[in-house]
């Protein structure tokens, strides 16, 4: 399992395959939020599934 591979206090950066505006962005504030001497792990999301919403009903009152 890849967890085990990743100290506890290691900075994550949180990366999404194919989206290199985000990812300048995601890097750049991790980079910046990271302590010093802190180990940065990359971590790559290749695939997203759909966003659901459980919203079954709603209203809009104006």
């Amino acid at each position: 399992m890849f967890v085990a591979r990743i100290s506890n206090n290691a900075h994550k950066i949180m990366l999404l395959e194919g989206d290199k505006e985000f990812n300048e962005w995601s890097t750049d504030l991790g980079n910046k939020q990271a302590e010093k001497g802190q180990s940065i792990v990359y971590i790559t999301i290749r695939k997203l599934t759909p966003v659901h919403s459980r919203i079954d009903e709603l209203e809009l009152i104006t």
